[in-house]
């Protein structure tokens, strides 16, 4: 009915104008024939009186159609809700029995695997880095040695004096100082024994040992980094790797290296993963997630469904964050960094990423602060670090 009038009232109220006018002007004239206004009079009295009941039984008729159709449209958005209500907890009730075949176990497996994979990558940097400056670090640790070389007899020689007065005051610590009187420029390596017998009696040593074994502990440690890093690197794995920089750090620490060589190795010893750009760390990413799919596809897929049909479905942003929140709250820790690093790094994740983007998901703006834990994820259970920290702001609101 309120459609009718919407659509018919441009030409009613001209034809209702014309018919009044009309009417109006009959009676008039007839009036002047009898030379009476009484008819004229009680034409305008019934025709305002009309006038007055039509518009007020409009009135309550159009009021009438508005109660009505604002309770039909509460009627509509109640069962609207009760539809979503219930179609979301069937989803969430299909994705706590998916989540059970996805253990804290395997998910920590896939981030094993990530994390192994991009060590690999880092070690492929390092010793690429590394083997383009080696030539000027030997450089510096030859130029250390020859420095050594200018006082190491005259040390050499009174630690032997030493050494073999001490062989009549105590025989046995003399013998375990033996490798100190046979160590040479060109024979650089102590015995574990010595190192251990000159640490365990350096309160009752004097002077003149304790500084001719600085002097060649430095030496054996140089002979060996020297021999290390030139080694082949086919078969380097991390814990070489690690030892690399171990011995890169005792360089910088312990030798006198040019400004450049000291700038280039402080670039490369930097264990961040920041050294791995985005494009290899999805690569690596997809790669690993791709191995364990018949494990947990279903369970992404699921989780993406209700993710979608949240966004597409509720528009009160508080009732959509409450949704939000119920389905975070079936998920620990792990699962919830499977969610992220699917849809930040894999390449079939961008859809659940487009749909996550200002939830809150993964944490609060002001809570996504480098080197800091959020809500949900502890910094310490992030792969990427600060990386990590970089792309969940992006789904921060």
């Amino acid at each position: 009915m309120e459609n009718f009038w919407k659509k018919h009232i441009k030409w009613i109220i001209p034809v209702a104008l014309i018919f009044i006018l009309a009417t109006s002007i009959y009676t008039y004239f007839r009036s002047q024939k009898t030379n009476t206004l009484d008819a004229w009079a009680s034409f305008w009295s019934g025709i305002f009186g009309t006038i007055a009941s039509v518009v007020i039984a409009v009135w309550i008729m159009q009021r009438q159609i508005r109660e009505e159709s604002k309770n039909r449209r509460k009627d509509e958005e109640s069962r609207k809700n009760d539809n979503i209500d219930n179609t979301f907890f069937n989803l969430l009730e299909i994705h706590i029995d998916n989540q059970k075949e996805v253990s804290i176990e395997l998910i920590q497996n896939i981030k094993t695997k990530i994390v192994f994979h991009s060590n690999q990558v880092i070690e492929k940097i390092f010793f690429k880095n590394l083997e383009s400056i080696l030539p000027y670090i030997i450089e510096d640790i030859n130029s250390s040695i020859n420095k050594i070389s200018e006082t190491f007899e005259t040390k050499k020689n009174l630690a032997n004096d030493y050494i073999n007065k001490l062989s009549y005051d105590n025989l046995n610590l003399s013998i375990a100082l033996k490798d100190l009187k046979s160590f040479t420029m060109e024979k650089t390596q102590l015995s574990w024994t010595t190192k251990d017998t000159i640490e365990n009696n350096k309160h009752t040593l004097n002077k003149e040992i304790i500084d001719f074994y600085n002097l060649c502990y430095k030496l054996d440690r140089l002979s060996v980094i020297i021999s290390e890093l030139s080694d082949n690197k086919s078969n380097l794995n991390y814990q070489n790797y690690n030892r690399r920089i171990d011995q890169l750090n005792y360089l910088s620490n312990n030798i006198q290296l040019s400004k450049n060589n000291s700038d280039r190795i402080s670039i490369i010893i930097k264990k961040e993963y920041s050294t791995i750009d985005f494009q290899q760390k999805q690569e690596i990413v997809s790669s690993v997630l791709k191995q364990y799919h018949g494990k947990i596809g279903l369970y992404l897929r699921m989780s993406y469904r209700i993710i979608k049909y949240v966004k597409e479905n509720v528009e009160d942003s508080t009732v959509k964050n409450n949704y939000f929140g119920i389905f975070r709250a079936t998920m620990n820790e792990s699962h919830i960094l499977l969610l992220f690093y699917n849809s930040s790094y894999s390449k079939s994740g961008d859809g659940m990423r487009e749909k996550l983007i200002g939830t809150n998901f993964f944490g609060k703006s002001d809570e996504c602060v480098e080197d800091s834990d959020t809500e949900f994820i502890r910094y310490s259970e992030l792969i990427f670090g600060n990386d990590d920290i970089k792309l969940m702001k992006e789904y921060c609101s």
